[in-house]
């Protein structure tokens, strides 16, 4: 199953996401926005989570395309009723609407 997950990550963005961008210099995503919906719970295991799969996921893109493609930058917004000691960088709302 494992193996299967930076798959399905990769199957997921493609279909939902509109606004990333390929660094033609190094082959990386960049401005790949993944987005909390407001009514999931604070905590801070999804933030750690995402970032590990993410890594996971841009090195197994690197190893499968020999070098060619990895994740550069990845955006993650948080709802704004989570508190700000939450780590957040802050994103436009039509950002937020094609996560």
């Amino acid at each position: 199953m494992t193996n299967a997950l930076p798959f399905l990550v990769l199957a997921v963005m493609a279909s939902m996401c509109t606004s990333i961008h390929l660094d033609p210099a190094d082959g990386g995503y960049m401005q790949v926005l993944v987005g909390i919906d407001s009514s999931v719970s604070v905590n801070i295991d999804i933030l750690n989570n995402l970032r590990v799969l993410f890594r996971k996921a841009s090195q197994f893109l690197f190893e499968a395309t020999r070098g060619k493609f990895y994740f550069k930058e990845v955006l993650i917004s948080v709802p704004k009723n989570w508190p700000r000691t939450v780590q957040r960088e802050l994103v436009w709302g039509s950002q937020f609407r094609d996560a």
